[in-house]
């Protein structure tokens, strides 16, 4: 049977949680193989010299890099009135244009022009030349979830969860479902409003598929590391660590432990799992009845078996709070 029990951390203003359950068993799930998604809305094909007009590929307006390459912020202007129906735009520029660079590189056109939700980045275009390949989106103001998480209140807080969750649910209802594979902070944009929107569709598959990829470090299902095999369980994962960060505001990785790691390992053990909840939540409207929903949520998305919820389950958990 489960167990909660509810106490005052004694470190500082904190609610502390704590909780016990049974030893959980290994998931088995067999997946048929799918065909393909096609794009449903074309990404359009940019030229070499607008891209350079849009960015001039400005050091100063370089605005983050990564495994795939750049990012620089931009301003698409409008060809009637430059100033009414500017946009400023974000265009990522890849380090070189071969091997699996390319491939996300198709990936990021094939499945972003088809993921068309509220909660998923917009890709404008695209462009490919004899040494890099280009990607166009939406400029998102706030930047991405990693840069601002440790700071956000409830009402931020549960807003941004609630789109995320909606944005996988989005994927898993798609006919084949697909997996994301890779969802972690650095990929979720926030406009100005706060409202999220995944981005990074280089790893995204059909469920179910086996592929030696994997995601990021902190994130990735560790049944995908001994299976090579994504599946919608694997996304599940990701919402659970996501949560967790979410919940704690803290960091992803502790001296060398991984917070789901660390709060999975204890909590199959059967031993208590003590999660501080962050002082900031608790002042905003985080009572100890939420904060405890949330954080079994989190485990139970971490959890190895078929007990992970699906995300229609959180999905409706996130609504309800």
């Amino acid at each position: 049977m489960e167990q909660h029990t509810i106490e005052r951390g004694q470190s500082g203003p904190h609610l502390m949680l704590s909780w016990k359950q049974q030893k959980l068993q290994p998931v088995h799930v067999n997946f048929e193989d799918t065909p393909h998604i096609f794009t449903k809305r074309p990404s359009k094909l940019f030229k070499n010299y607008q891209l350079r007009y849009f960015t001039n590929f400005d050091k100063k307006e370089l605005i983050g890099c990564g495994a795939f390459g750049n990012v620089y912020r931009g301003c698409m202007w409008g060809l009637k009135n430059p100033i009414i129906n500017s946009k400023l735009i974000a265009v990522k520029v890849s380090h070189h244009n071969r091997g699996d660079i390319f491939k996300q590189w198709q990936a990021e056109i094939q499945f972003g022009s088809s993921l068309q939700h509220k909660n998923f980045i917009k890709i404008l275009g695209h462009y490919r030349d004899e040494e890099k390949l280009y990607l166009v989106y939406e400029y998102m103001k706030r930047g991405h979830l990693g840069r601002c998480y440790q700071v956000l209140d409830w009402a931020e807080m549960i807003k941004i969860a609630r789109g995320i969750a909606l944005a996988v649910e989005y994927m898993h209802k798609l006919d084949p479902p697909l997996t994301n594979r890779d969802l972690k902070l650095n990929n979720i944009l926030l406009d100005e409003d706060l409202n999220p929107k995944v981005s990074d569709f280089g790893m995204v598959t059909i469920d179910g598929v086996e592929d030696a990829s994997v995601g990021t470090l902190g994130f990735v299902d560790e049944a995908v590391n001994q299976k090579s095999l994504a599946t919608i369980k694997t996304d599940m994962h990701n919402v659970g660590v996501i949560l967790l960060l979410l919940i704690t505001k803290q960091p992803y990785m502790e001296k060398q432990i991984l917070i789901g790691d660390r709060a999975m390992k204890q909590f199959k053990e059967g031993k208590e799992c003590g999660i501080v909840v962050h002082e900031t939540l608790k002042e905003t409207g985080c009572n100890e009845e939420r904060a405890t929903l949330i954080i079994k949520t989190a485990l139970q998305c971490l959890d190895f078996s078929d007990a992970r919820p699906s995300i229609g389950q959180v999905v409706q958990i996130l609504h309800d709070l």
